[in-house]
């Protein structure tokens, strides 16, 4: 009878420590959710969507391009093969042989993530837009995926016009409050990427192409 007692006070014990672990979890993330929603007053509608635009949101749209001037200055990757960016002597390729370079890289660092090829090429594209060279042949989109790769980009445009824009209208705030919300479940592969990108201070283009 007192082992049964034992095991009896032991479990409730346990049941009590577990749920009190929930209960400060719980609290834990109110409380930094909090802060963050706290912390974003103190930035400008430019500011938060430019955020936004670092990193993009990819399925719903992608990171922003980038003022690339000089070349090789950053490491994409190593393996299976060295990649950089912008590729050696781009400023005097077509615009074709640069989009021949961008579709190249995109295919590589998605290869790089171990998983096999599941876009269409015009969704590959988009995905590692912010690679994408002033002056790039604009690539086309087939029939099946238009509507998909536009609403994507349309989206992409809307928060770069609030960019330069500057603009803190209720509806713009509405707007990028429901964005942030979404990017919590974004796709995260290209993060590592994009670090090394700010880490060399590559600004966002704003003011040009598709």
């Amino acid at each position: 009878m007192k082992e049964e007692e034992l095991r009896r006070q032991e479990e409730a014990e346990t049941k009590r420590l577990a749920e009190e672990t929930r209960s400060n979890e719980a609290e834990l993330m109110r409380l930094q959710e909090g802060e963050n929603l706290q912390s974003e007053q103190f930035y400008t509608a430019s500011e938060r969507a430019d955020k936004l635009l670092r990193r993009g949101g990819m399925p719903l749209f992608p990171a922003g391009r980038r003022e690339w001037e000089k070349e090789e200055i950053v490491t994409l990757i190593t393996i299976p093969a060295e990649v950089k960016w912008p590729p050696k002597n781009w400023k005097n390729m077509t615009p074709e042989q640069r989009y021949f370079n961008w579709e190249y890289a995109s295919i590589a660092l998605e290869l790089n993530t171990g998983k096999q090829l599941q876009f269409s090429k015009e969704e590959l594209l988009l995905k590692y837009h912010f690679l994408a060279l002033p002056g790039t042949k604009t690539p086309q989109s087939t029939e099946g995926n238009t509507m998909t790769v536009k609403s994507r980009y349309y989206l992409y445009q809307a928060i770069a016009n609030i960019i330069k824009s500057k603009t803190d209208d209720p509806t713009t705030l509405q707007l990028l409050d429901m964005i942030e919300a979404s990017s919590s479940k974004r796709n995260t592969s290209t993060d590592i990427i994009l670090n090394k990108i700010d880490a060399v201070g590559v600004q966002l283009r704003l003011g040009e192409d598709q």
